[in-house]
């Protein structure tokens, strides 16, 4: 790998229009620390200025991209419906020929926006900042790698069964093969986009709105191809695995697409004829992918293993966009209060934590499920259940940065004293 750059270009200053606003963070950052006297400071005071969610929740001023927040609630919460298998996410392998059959499916092609959601936001804001190589890896990259590492430990830890021991070579395997828990792919997929974001910024920041609609048609090509695939050759052949679009991988396509719709589109751009357009351009592309779908499980003579979730995200592209469109207009006509802001603000900041177990927050709240279950069904009874699961993680994520809180600044306060003293 070539060393980072130590005497990077001048930064181009993007046109006022387009520049995100200083105090924006994206997910993956703390709010910025107050400056503190931590000499003359009283511990409550201390959990005010490194917790904004302590200095007057419901007086602070709104956060001025809460529609992000919003996003980034929702996507979560998707994430954790995404994993939920047959007892919600596949139930619709059970229920064919009923009408509840094709809403269940409908609803699960829906919840694969999860994933793009969390690109685009970051993309947003991400792909906006000029940053110097060196500050890009030791200020993201780095902190990634190391919470990367830090996660796989505790999974694999808590993944290992009564009476075995913590095998270093098994472990460094599963971490290299990134096998140690099936969500933690993101975080891989995140690390590349952190390094590739010298590149797609110089493309981000030049696209216009016909780039837009073709890195959308490329998607769509792409997803047409694989699925031609099977409707000519059932099987039996594919096409050249050079035929293929760099543009059309999630991790270039979804960030391009959020950072465009964030910062080239004007707010006077977000309209309700322009959601009504994207909804029925959603709701097409959510029918046309059951048919899709359907018509697979046909040829296939009946469920399996290899086409239970294929398809489901072949053209999630629109609902993606029309998420984060009607999540912007939604806000722009209605700018979040002070209270609604801060709010939204301090959930969005808990949502990657609830992300990095959200296995064993869904594990935990079975419970919720069984308890249920024989009232509600297998099915509503797992929608609380979820619901359970997102709170339970929000509370923890928040105990947690709360706790590291406490540790970190007494710390700081103890030798502050002690520097006074000497």
């Amino acid at each position: 790998m070539n060393s980072p750059q130590q005497n990077p270009e001048p930064e181009q200053q993007l046109p006022e229009s387009e520049q995100i606003p200083q105090e924006i963070e994206e997910q993956d950052q703390e709010p910025e620390e107050s400056q503190v006297d931590y000499k003359n400071v009283r511990l409550t005071d201390i959990l005010k200025a490194k917790f904004p969610i302590f200095h007057g929740l419901f007086s602070a001023p709104a956060r001025p991209k809460s529609h992000l927040d919003a996003i980034k609630i929702l996507a979560i919460f998707l994430v954790l419906l995404n994993h939920t298998g047959s007892n919600l996410f596949t139930q619709y392998t059970t229920e064919s020929g009923t009408i509840a059959h094709w809403l269940m499916l409908a609803h699960s092609v829906f919840i694969k926006a999860a994933v793009p959601l969390f690109f685009m936001s970051s993309g947003a804001l991400l792909l906006g900042r000029n940053e110097p190589y060196a500050k890009l890896l030791s200020k993201r990259v780095l902190r990634f790698v190391f919470t990367l590492l830090a996660v796989s430990v505790i999974t694999y830890q808590l993944n290992l069964k009564s009476g075995a021991s913590f095998s270093i070579s098994e472990f460094l395997t599963k971490l290299y093969r990134g096998n140690i828990a099936t969500h933690l792919w993101y975080l891989y997929a995140y690390i590349c986009l952190l390094m590739t974001i010298p590149f797609m910024r110089k493309i981000a920041q030049h696209m216009e709105q016909m780039d837009f609609y073709w890195l959308i048609v490329l998607q769509l090509i792409e997803s047409s191809v694989a699925f031609l695939d099977y409707f000519f050759f059932r099987g039996s052949a594919s096409h050249s695995w050079s035929f293929t679009f760099f543009t059309a991988t999630r991790g270039v396509l979804y960030p391009l697409l959020g950072y465009y719709m964030e910062n080239k589109m004007t707010d006077e751009k977000y309209t309700t004829e322009g959601f009504v357009q994207l909804l029925v351009l959603t709701l097409m592309s959510i029918y046309l992918t059951c048919l899709m779908k359907e018509w697979r499980v046909n040829v296939d003579g009946g469920w399996n293993s290899s086409n239970t979730e294929v398809y489901l995200d072949s053209i999630i592209v629109f609902p993606s966009i029309l998420v984060y469109y009607g999540a912007k207009l939604w806000f722009i006509r209605l700018p979040a209060s002070p209270r609604l802001g801060k709010i939204l603000f301090n959930i969005g900041s808990y949502t990657f934590g609830v992300y990095l177990l959200e296995g064993f927050f869904r594990k935990w709240t079975v419970g919720v499920r069984n308890l249920l279950r024989a009232k509600t069904g297998l099915y509503f009874a797992t929608w609380v259940q979820i619901l359970a699961a997102l709170l339970l993680g929000l509370l923890v994520t928040f105990a947690y940065k709360t706790l590291w809180a406490l540790i970190s600044e007494t710390f700081k306060r103890i030798f502050g004293r002690k520097e006074a003293q000497e």
